[in-house]
């Protein structure tokens, strides 16, 4: 039996979308924390840490691949608290920055990041802030 899936519609890139209010941010920052898991209840402490300007640089490398991604496709990755609050704080600075811009279509949709920034005046302003971020 054959089976057929529709490839996704891509969303128009002049569409004028709502950025998303600081509840959907949360609540999607609930997902991303639900699909880690609590786990046991006992916590892993890593030495290992990144931070906000790396991750920056980061997703930054990830949007010039595509333009526009899932906000939570960013976290897939991750599997501790630590990394998702990291790359969390990096989406927000990067949207402050006016590196990114996060869409939303309605009060129930996904949200989506895509950058903002030609690639000269974003390696301007990552380089910029990363002694701020350190």
């Amino acid at each position: 039996r054959d089976t057929f899936t529709a490839p996704p519609i891509p969303l128009p890139e002049d569409r004028d979308l709502a950025p998303p209010g600081l509840f959907a941010l949360m609540e999607a920052l609930q997902q991303v924390f639900a699909r880690i898991g609590a786990g046991d209840g006992t916590r892993e402490i890593s030495v290992t840490r990144i931070s906000i300007s790396a991750r920056i640089s980061q997703i930054y490398d990830a949007l010039k691949l595509r333009k526009r991604m899932p906000f939570l496709e960013l976290f897939s990755s991750y599997a501790t608290r630590g990394d998702v609050v990291i790359t969390f704080l990096a989406i927000l600075e990067m949207t402050k920055l006016g590196l990114t811009r996060l869409h939303q279509a309605g009060p129930e949709a996904e949200i989506h990041i895509s950058a903002s920034a030609d690639e000269d005046s974003a390696a301007r302003i990552i380089a910029e802030s990363n002694g701020e971020l350190e």
